[in-house]
């Protein structure tokens, strides 16, 4: 049986994004502070500077904490770069610096990929959120600049992150159904398990090897269809026979085996049937720990050794008792 925690798989997927945060916030900071990309005014270097602190003191939480919220650290990392960026673009509009317009744009993309971030995180109304503020941002910017080229960019943005909350909520809605779907599921495994008295692992053995035994039947009577009429009739026969013969020892394994006890005496009949313990379980109704303990206490019986086959001794034994009746 394959166990899926559904839970387990969205936060391992929101922790890939934290790390993927981390790492682009680490590098962009970086190479910024470097004077390696964007502008070097002192400005916007106080407003990096402070953004850092800001991402610090966020991570020095993360790190304290035992279980930390997972939605709530990407979350507030993703609005402080969104606070940063925003901020940036504004500083651009207001000193009317050379390609501001081409920087204003060029922040926008970086304000879609934190959206992605948000998106992949599964962080439903916060997308609503970072779309709003990119809205405002750039159309403050446009306000601010009175550029044609960025006006006209603004209602393509309008629909760009309008689409991506969108996506956002709807991607947000099938994880929740999934996810209630996996604990429906979950908890009609348990009560069947329970009511089987097995474990995962019991059942999908037992499942496994039922299957190899109708594959198994599937030859035999496939063989049986092949062969002609004669050799069929006598086959017949011959099973009737052996099925006969079965059923005489099993019906009298109680009498023939008096020091078993009713309990044990049911056990003995699925062993000589050629049924594992997975398989007693369901039958019998009993956990896996007491058909062990019923098993051992008929080895005792039957004075068996460590090796000894249980079957073939129920058989021997019951074999010779019912020779001397």
């Amino acid at each position: 049986m394959i166990k899926i925690d559904g839970l387990e798989i969205i936060n391992k997927q929101q922790r890939n994004v934290l790390h993927i945060s981390n790492v682009l916030v680490a590098l962009g900071t970086t190479l910024n502070l470097l004077g390696l990309v964007g502008t070097q005014d002192a400005t916007h270097r106080i407003v990096i500077i402070v953004y850092t602190l800001v991402i610090a003191s966020l991570a020095s939480v993360q790190y304290l904490r035992k279980k930390p919220n997972l939605r709530v650290l990407i979350g507030s990392r993703l609005l402080a770069a969104q606070t940063l960026i925003c901020t940036k673009m504004i500083l651009f509009a207001l000193y009317n610096e050379p390609n501001a317009a081409l920087m204003i744009t060029t922040n926008v993309v970086v304000l879609g990929i934190l959206l992605l971030l948000a998106l992949l995180a599964y962080l439903h109304y916060f997308t609503y959120l970072l779309s709003f503020l990119t809205i405002i941002a750039y159309a403050f910017c446009a306000y601010l600049l009175n550029n044609d080229e960025v006006w006209r960019n603004l209602p393509v943005y309008i629909l760009l992150f309008s689409a991506g909350a969108f996506l956002s909520s709807m991607l947000a809605k099938g994880v929740n159904t999934v996810l209630l779907e996996n604990e429906k599921y979950r908890l009609n495994t348990k009560e069947m398990l329970s009511a089987l008295g097995m474990t995962e692992a019991e059942f999908s053995t037992y499942t496994d090897f039922s299957k190899e035994n109708k594959r198994g039947n599937k030859a035999v009577i496939d063989i049986f269809h092949t062969i002609g009429d004669g050799p069929r009739e006598m086959l017949k026969k011959n099973v009737s026979y052996l099925m006969e013969q079965d059923k005489i020892v099993y019906d009298k394994i109680g009498e023939l085996i008096p020091e078993f006890t009713p309990s044990e005496v049911e056990i003995a009949k699925l062993i000589v049937e050629g049924k594992r313990i997975v398989e007693m379980i369901p039958i019998l109704m009993k956990k896996k720990s007491n058909i062990t303990c019923q098993r051992v206490n008929m080895r005792v019986k039957l004075k068996l050794n460590a090796k000894d086959n249980l079957r073939d001794a129920i058989l021997k034994r019951v074999a010779v008792e019912n020779t001397v009746v």
